[in-house]
């Protein structure tokens, strides 16, 4: 199929007819969220996968991608950890 021929189909989808689409090929979707540059200069890339259940949905005139989880690309889940540490951080401070 020509990019013109899929621009003139794409321009006749409803925001209902796209989030349908989405959900027939949500398997084939990963997503990049971004990254988190750390202090070491070791950054994690978050990313994750749709919804199996709902991958996406009408969000008043938007369409609305959900996100099954957001893992990073470190074995020991150092993301999580980070920013749990943050978070405590943050606690500490605000309780002083």
């Amino acid at each position: 199929m020509k990019q013109d021929e899929l621009i003139a189909i794409a321009n006749n989808l409803t925001n209902e007819n796209l989030v349908n689409l989405i959900a027939i090929f949500s398997e084939r979707i990963h997503l990049y969220v971004g990254s988190v540059p750390m202090k070491d200069s070791n950054g994690y890339l978050i990313a994750g996968e749709l919804d199996k259940e709902i991958p996406a949905c009408l969000n008043g005139a938007s369409i609305q991608i959900n996100m099954e989880g957001t893992f990073d690309d470190s074995k020991d889940g150092g993301l999580i950890k980070q920013l749990e540490y943050v978070e405590r951080e943050n606690k500490e401070r605000k309780a002083e």
